[in-house]
């Protein structure tokens, strides 16, 4: 916006004329961007490790505080896959998804503000399509948290497979069972792949269909 109004002479700078003001204000400004990029880069990050360790401490307090009988009937690999994979994924929402998600916001609240300030016609316009937008992201957003629930509890599994055998490998080696404990094992991985991949379809899907909704506004305002 700020660029587009130096290029039209609007704020009294000329693109021939002050060039080399313009070139260290963009510069200003870029840095300005890199050092804010990294402020908030290092904060998620450092805040999504310390919320992952207070997690794995106070799952595992809890596990400790169970009764035996709750360990007679959960399976070991289930809780260590919980205690450590299920961990990270919480620390992933944290740092990345929660980061990305305030960028939008932002980014959204921002680039309303200045298409009201351009044009508030066809800023209307485009907020028609708002409704289709949230709708579709509550219907794939559903979907997609099942699939995710889904995959956590297969790769539980998985681990569980793999702890089983391993903890037993002794009796593993004297009934030759190595090639039947792997194919366990690569069923089990198997399961959480197709899993794994209908949910990058949905997301992929749901993904190129809001570029579509965006690109077509866009192809709607010039109409």
């Amino acid at each position: 916006f700020a660029i587009g109004k130096i290029l039209n002479g609007e704020l009294g700078l000329h693109l021939a004329e002050d060039l080399p003001t313009i070139t260290g204000i963009l510069i200003a400004l870029f840095v300005v961007q890199a050092g804010s990029f990294y402020v908030r880069h290092y904060c998620f990050t450092v805040t999504g490790y310390r919320f992952a360790a207070d997690l794995r401490s106070t799952l595992y307090n809890a596990l400790l505080r169970q009764d035996v009988a709750f360990f007679d009937i959960s399976r070991v690999g289930d809780l260590l896959s919980r205690l450590s994979a299920d961990t990270q994924l919480v620390q992933r929402a944290v740092t990345t998804n929660v980061s990305v998600a305030l960028r939008y916001i932002v980014q959204v609240i921002g680039g309303l503000v200045l298409m009201i300030l351009l044009s508030a016609k066809l800023t209307v316009v485009i907020l028609q399509l708002i409704p289709l937008v949230v709708l579709s992201s509550i219907y794939w957003g559903r979907k997609l948290r099942v699939l995710s629930r889904s995959l956590q509890a297969q790769i539980a599994d998985a681990t569980v497979v793999a702890e089983e055998s391993l903890g037993a490998i002794r009796t593993v080696r004297i009934f030759a069972g190595e090639r039947y404990e792997g194919e366990r094992f690569s069923a089990a991985n198997l399961t959480s792949l197709e899993t794994g991949a209908k949910r990058a379809r949905i997301a992929a899907f749901f993904s190129s269909f809001m570029v579509f909704l965006i690109h077509s506004s866009i192809a709607i305002v010039i109409w």
